[in-house]
């Protein structure tokens, strides 16, 4: 009776074994889905713009930096604001006695995308002029890469001490439409 148990399991075992060799190639399909989300949307943090120590009052100047990350699903819109009215304000730095406490002309600002999914009616020639109210600077549809470029245009009554530093701080709102 033993050895009739053995030679039944030892059958199972050969069985098994010859079912998992490969005789040939096999393939099976695997159906994978899934529903797109509707819309998703973050803002990346930016990187400040700056103009360097190059303000001053006899030629405008752009800024560097000011790039910021898309990441969207779905279009979407940018909009931008500025403290101060969109102008430059001298700090309270000792440097700065002397010199105009807010700049008279608004940044103007323009942006530029590394993608093609991006349109803006704003551009070097053409930029907008900051305000304080949140004004729509660009649109697009998906993730994109963008830099924001802002512009120092002097005015001749504004008076530059030598080392004052100005600051504004631009906010940058995205929505999904």
């Amino acid at each position: 009776m033993k050895s009739r148990k053995l030679t039944l399991a030892t059958a199972a075992a050969a069985l098994a074994a010859a079912a998992l060799a490969p005789a040939g190639a096999q393939a099976a399909d695997q159906v994978v889905s899934g529903t797109t989300i509707a819309s998703t949307l973050s803002l990346g943090v930016p990187v400040a713009a700056t103009f360097g120590a190059t303000i001053g009052p006899s030629a405008a100047v752009d800024s560097t930096g000011g790039s910021v990350g898309v990441t969207a699903v779905g279009a979407w819109i940018l909009r931008v604001s500025g403290t101060d009215g969109g102008k430059l304000k001298a700090t309270a730095d000792a440097l700065c006695t002397g010199s105009t406490s807010v700049l008279n002309n608004a940044l103007r600002a323009f942006p530029t995308a590394s993608l093609g999914n991006f349109t803006s009616s704003y551009a070097t020639g053409t930029p907008l002029t900051m305000s304080g109210t949140a004004q729509q600077i660009a649109s697009g549809t998906g993730s994109n890469a963008l830099t924001l470029t802002y512009r120092h245009v002097p005015n001749a009554s504004d008076q530059f001490t030598a080392g004052c530093p100005y600051t504004m701080t631009s906010t940058v709102a995205l929505a999904a439409t």
